[in-house]
């Protein structure tokens, strides 16, 4: 059980350290992760502009709202595999 806590803990950790890494790309690479994320110029450049994201909350919700439900189910997903990468 204790391992299986710590190994969750360094998932956190990785998935934060990459929102941090997200958070300190130039505009131009931010937009770069965004746009395969979407598929969306615009939305990537606006997810980029809104930049810094304090926690992955506010990551998601600005995610969603610019880019609206529909569809967005599948950009979530990608959200998480970028914050997910090692």
């Amino acid at each position: 059980m204790y391992n299986s806590h710590r190994q969750d803990e360094n998932v956190g950790k990785r998935i934060y350290n990459k929102l941090s890494w997200l958070n300190e790309l130039p505009r131009e690479e931010a937009v770069y992760v965004f746009t395969e994320c979407s598929g969306s110029q615009a939305w990537a450049e606006a997810m980029a502009d809104a930049r810094p994201f304090p926690m992955l909350e506010q990551l998601f919700t600005q995610a969603e709202e610019l880019f609206g439900s529909q569809g967005f189910e599948n950009v979530e997903k990608r959200l998480v595999s970028v914050l997910e990468r090692r």
